[in-house]
């Protein structure tokens, strides 16, 4: 990502709409930090991961990627920022029980 935005957040990328909650990754300038939520529509949960403080409003390039094992908690999520691991705080509510496609047509190319 790179950005120099004084915004309180932007969406770096996500499959997220109010009828179809998949997942969403947000940066929160304000704040310097990340954070990703999968949600579980049909088990009415999700589970969020938060980063530590990261200095990403340089107007620089910075790599994020986000991994998932296999589990159903937010300890399961990670987040590296410029190749170090920067997760910091797991939230889950109600019940997760994984990753779910809602709308297959859209991933189509």
């Amino acid at each position: 990502m790179k950005t120099s935005s004084t915004m309180y957040a932007s969406q770096i990328v996500g499959k997220y709409s109010p009828a179809n909650r998949e997942f969403i990754v947000t940066y929160y300038s304000s704040l310097q930090k990340i954070m990703i939520d999968i949600y579980d529509e049909i088990g009415g949960g999700f589970i969020q991961m938060t980063s530590s403080n990261i200095n990403s409003n340089d107007g620089n390039w910075h790599h994020i990627i986000i991994t998932k094992k296999s589990g159903t908690s937010g300890n399961d999520l990670n987040i590296y920022h410029n190749t170090v691991d920067v997760s910091d705080s797991p939230h889950q509510v109600g019940i997760f029980g994984g990753i779910r496609n809602l709308n297959p047509s859209h991933d189509a190319a």
